[in-house]
């Protein structure tokens, strides 16, 4: 005789089941998800939804039924660690500035969207640069309005980066930033650089003797799960 439950806290159907080696309900549907913030007791197949972190598990038992447990099937994104979502942006145009104080490099900023509070954020950022001169110039990684890993050690000229100047202007010297931020946000971020030169005429994306030779550079954002 194959007795039947109706368990109504879940709306499902079961049978009692014997496998040989034991005896249990089993849902009479199939396999079922359990969404809950605890594991269920658990039986063959069955799947759970952690309603604390959106992560999904199947039961499983090893062969031979020595062994059973929740197997980890899908994680969630938002798990510490993950990487959330991903935003670049390329400037492949020039640009030039004479300017002493720190100015916007433009068409080289990039938004993300945090999904909480929590998050980080990981910057990279690749410039190509060059001087119209011996004279150096200075970069400097922006969220907003505020500086980012900008230097303390000097007098004057802080910045987060400073390119090694060379006796000649062919060359097109590449910029390497990374930088790991909190902005403690779930609103919109934007990430920029700024440039400013301590003479003469500093250059992104080209060299400093001429245009005959051009560069890239990129920004890339990646929201990391706190």
């Amino acid at each position: 005789m194959m007795d039947l439950w109706w368990n109504s806290t879940e709306g499902e159907l079961y049978v009692y089941y014997n496998d040989g080696t034991s005896s249990q309900w089993v849902a009479a549907a199939g396999p079922s998800v359990t969404v809950a913030a605890t594991a269920p007791t658990g039986y063959e197949g069955q799947l759970w939804l952690d309603s604390t972190d959106g992560s999904m598990y199947v039961y499983y038992t090893d062969p031979g039924g020595a062994n059973a447990q929740w197997i980890g099937a899908v994680s969630n994104n938002n798990t510490a660690g993950n990487i959330i979502q991903v935003v670049s942006t390329a400037k492949v145009d020039a640009f030039s500035t004479t300017s002493t104080s720190y100015t916007d490099l433009t068409g080289l900023t990039a938004t993300i969207t945090p999904a909480s509070t929590s998050s980080k954020i990981m910057v990279f950022v690749q410039l190509s640069t060059s001087h119209s001169s011996t004279n150096g110039h200075l970069f400097n990684l922006v969220r907003g309005t505020t500086n980012l890993l900008q230097s303390t050690a000097g007098s004057s000229d802080n910045a987060t980066f400073t390119p090694a100047t060379t006796s000649t202007t062919l060359n097109i010297a590449g910029v390497p930033i990374m930088f790991l931020d909190s902005p403690a946000s779930a609103s919109a971020q934007t990430y920029k650089l700024q440039i400013k030169t301590i003479a003469g005429t500093a250059y992104v994306n080209r060299r400093g003797a001429g245009g005959s030779f051009g560069s890239t550079s990129t920004i890339t954002l990646m929201e990391v799960a706190g």
